[in-house]
Protein backbone atom coordinates (compact mmCIF):
# COMPACT_ATOMS: atom_id res chain seq x y z
CA UNK A 1 0.00 0.00 0.00
CA UNK A 2 1.16 3.81 -0.95
CA UNK A 3 -0.10 7.07 -0.60
CA UNK A 4 -0.57 8.66 -4.08
CA UNK A 5 1.79 11.95 -3.63
CA UNK A 6 1.48 13.07 -7.05
CA UNK A 7 0.78 12.17 -10.46
CA UNK A 8 2.76 13.23 -13.61
CA UNK A 9 1.56 12.57 -16.48
CA UNK A 10 3.13 12.31 -20.27
CA UNK A 11 6.61 11.92 -19.22
CA UNK A 12 9.61 10.33 -21.28
CA UNK A 13 9.81 9.45 -25.01
CA UNK A 14 6.63 7.44 -24.85
CA UNK A 15 4.39 10.03 -22.45
CA UNK A 16 4.15 7.46 -19.93
CA UNK A 17 2.69 8.61 -16.32
CA UNK A 18 5.13 8.52 -13.04
CA UNK A 19 3.08 7.84 -9.72
CA UNK A 20 5.20 9.98 -6.86
CA UNK A 21 4.06 7.91 -3.78
CA UNK A 22 4.95 7.39 -0.31
CA UNK A 23 5.23 4.03 0.77
CA UNK A 24 5.68 3.64 4.67
CA UNK A 25 6.74 6.73 5.13
CA UNK A 26 9.29 6.68 2.49
CA UNK A 27 8.57 8.24 -0.82
CA UNK A 28 9.72 6.73 -4.54
CA UNK A 29 8.17 7.11 -7.97
CA UNK A 30 6.81 4.34 -10.16
CA UNK A 31 6.28 3.95 -13.82
CA UNK A 32 2.75 3.53 -15.21
CA UNK A 33 1.04 1.63 -17.72
CA UNK A 34 -2.12 1.99 -19.92
CA UNK A 35 -3.59 -0.51 -17.83
CA UNK A 36 -2.72 0.89 -14.64
CA UNK A 37 -3.80 4.52 -15.49
CA UNK A 38 -6.98 3.17 -16.94
CA UNK A 39 -7.81 2.09 -13.27
CA UNK A 40 -7.01 4.86 -12.10
CA UNK A 41 -9.09 7.07 -13.71
CA UNK A 42 -12.19 5.31 -13.04
CA UNK A 43 -11.56 4.87 -9.49
CA UNK A 44 -10.94 9.00 -9.47
CA UNK A 45 -7.76 8.47 -7.42
CA UNK A 46 -6.06 11.89 -6.28
CA UNK A 47 -3.09 12.61 -4.08
CA UNK A 48 -3.79 11.70 -0.73
CA UNK A 49 -5.41 8.34 -1.47
CA UNK A 50 -3.63 5.15 -0.36
CA UNK A 51 -3.73 2.57 -3.29
CA UNK A 52 -2.26 -0.73 -3.50
CA UNK A 53 -1.20 -2.34 -6.99
CA UNK A 54 -0.95 -5.94 -7.89
CA UNK A 55 0.55 -7.34 -10.29
CA UNK A 56 -0.60 -10.83 -12.11
CA UNK A 57 1.95 -14.21 -11.68
CA UNK A 58 0.69 -14.91 -15.73
CA UNK A 59 1.87 -13.04 -18.37
CA UNK A 60 0.13 -12.86 -21.78
CA UNK A 61 1.30 -12.26 -25.29
CA UNK A 62 -0.03 -9.19 -27.95
CA UNK A 63 0.40 -8.00 -30.56
CA UNK A 64 1.64 -3.90 -31.25
CA UNK A 65 0.34 -1.60 -34.14
CA UNK A 66 3.47 -2.88 -36.05
CA UNK A 67 2.84 -6.20 -35.71
CA UNK A 68 5.54 -7.05 -33.08
CA UNK A 69 4.65 -9.57 -30.44
CA UNK A 70 5.58 -8.29 -26.84
CA UNK A 71 4.48 -10.38 -23.32
CA UNK A 72 2.83 -8.33 -20.60
CA UNK A 73 1.40 -8.38 -16.99
CA UNK A 74 -1.99 -7.82 -15.99
CA UNK A 75 -2.33 -5.64 -12.70
CA UNK A 76 -5.25 -4.58 -10.17
CA UNK A 77 -5.45 -1.27 -8.50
Amino acid sequence: MAEVRHVEPNVGKFDNTVLHLTQEGDPCRMWSNATIDRQLDAADVCPGETIGIKKSEEQYTYETDDGEEREAFDYEV
